[in-house]
């Protein structure tokens, strides 16, 4: 049986994944990878990355953190 950080950590990206289509997101998480990335989203509009913005902290402000996000 895998550890509870492994677990907690698979639970985390599959509900990112969820999130971001939601909004959406184009999302996959690569499971079992060792690559660079865990999970891709891909917002086709500005007005998706906004939405998907919202729910997360690192905002003050309806601004993108950065500009290419």
């Amino acid at each position: 049986m895998a550890n509870r950080n492994y677990q907690r950590g698979v639970r985390w990206e599959r509900d990112l994944v969820k999130l971001c289509k939601k909004c959406g997101c184009a999302a996959t998480r690569s499971a079992g990878s060792h690559g660079l990335w865990d999970v891709v989203a891909v917002a086709d509009y500005q007005s998706n990355a906004k939405a998907l913005n919202k729910h997360f902290e690192w905002l003050s402000t309806d601004q993108p953190k950065h500009p290419w996000f």
